[in-house]
């Protein structure tokens, strides 16, 4: 369909390669990448994040869905794909062996069915064992790891492809990580499998210790970081801007009020201009009275609420704006840049929560 609304997000393919080959050079040479492309991407589109990744140093994808995983196979994906998430109910996993998906085991009961239907398609498949040290989320226990173990060495259609677990809080509590990842490193010895991996973005920046052979980037491929860091030895790029346009003006009286119950009453003769975005958008309300957003290099003021359509802003200290000036909400313009960090810290978020909201009826146009 053709892109009408002036409202978009627009995606650096370039800066996401690029991100990739700094993260890559960072672990070396002797540890492999799982790129996380859940959630869309992120924000950013899956497929095509996915297709330029393709020919990079990344070996595997993670998604978090069956479904995330089918819709990369038929947009032509051929790399690993493996389901970080639950494939409940088991009878799904027709459609993950179908779709030569590779899915998370962290149950006897989802040992035992994924073998059988391994077994009804006459097949040896892998998948990758998720050891809970600490997160309390998917997860075999370490106290029935060893006695599960044997069970797999027993069953003949499904071999251990990879060991994983995931930090709880690999940016703020290091005894807490370090107790983790030691007992991971101590749980992995136990069966040989092709790939170990328990690093997320945080550790991968924090923690060397947890690199074994995969990392699994997510936030540092879209050049974000997580939120406990204001700086980072990796020097990535965000790839991702959302821009709109101004699709009305009008100057209104002092004691005007803009928007939803009158929760901002000017106090001079204002220039407020209206915005075609909304939370329906992924521009929350929690930006309502809240947030800057730029116009010609400069930064104006979101007013009132954020509608589920529309915003408004005031641009009475910006000259010569018109109709049809473009409005930055994430991104550079000028000398001036807001970040995904910088709208997170206003809604009292993380910035993973920012490019993921930005809705479907937003477009993604790659750059």
């Amino acid at each position: 369909m053709k892109i009408l609304r002036p409202t978009r997000a627009e995606i650096n393919l370039e800066n996401i390669k690029d991100n990739v080959g700094i993260i890559k050079k960072f672990v070396g040479r002797y540890v492999d990448i799982l790129a996380v492309v859940k959630a869309d991407a992120y924000g950013h589109g899956a497929v095509e994040v996915a297709k330029t990744l393709e020919k990079s140093a990344v070996k595997i994808f993670g998604v978090a869905t069956i479904e995330e995983g089918i819709e990369l196979r038929l947009a032509g994906i051929k790399k690993d794909i493996l389901i970080l998430g639950s494939t409940y109910p088991f009878s799904n996993f027709s459609e993950v062996i179908k779709y030569e998906l590779t899915p998370t085991i962290a149950s006897i009961s989802g040992l035992e069915s994924f073998n059988n239907f391994a077994k009804f398609k006459n097949k040896k498949l892998p998948f990758h064992l998720k050891i809970d040290t600490g997160m309390a989320r998917l997860g075999i226990s370490p106290k029935t790891f060893v006695s599960l173990i044997e069970k797999i060495k027993n069953l003949k259609n499904i071999y251990i492809d990879g060991i994983y677990s995931h930090l709880a809080c690999a940016a703020e509590n290091e005894n807490f990580t370090e107790k983790q990842i030691r007992e991971f490193e101590k749980l992995s010895r136990e069966i040989p499998a092709r790939f170990i991996h328990i690093a997320a973005s945080a550790s991968i920046i924090r923690y060397k210790s947890s690199h074994f052979n995969l990392v699994r980037p997510g936030l540092l491929i879209y050049g974000l970081l997580p939120s406990e860091f204001s700086d980072s030895v990796i020097q990535v790029q965000p790839a991702l801007s959302l821009k709109t346009k101004i699709v009305y003006l009008k100057t209104v009286a002092k004691n005007t009020s803009i928007s939803y119950c009158r929760t901002f009453i000017t106090k001079r003769i204002s220039k407020i201009a209206t915005v075609p975005i909304g939370y329906a958008d992924g521009f929350l309300r929690c930006n309502s009275n809240n947030a800057k957003v730029l116009v010609h290099g400069k930064k104006a003021s979101v007013v009132g609420r954020v509608c589920m359509d529309m915003t408004m802003l005031d641009v009475t200290d910006i000259k010569n704006v018109i109709v049809g000036d473009e409005v930055v909400i994430i991104g550079s313009q000028g000398k001036e840049k807001i970040s995904a960090e910088n709208v997170a810290k206003r809604c009292n978020t993380i910035n993973y929560e920012i490019v993921t909201s930005i809705s479907k009826r937003v477009p993604r146009v790659y750059v």
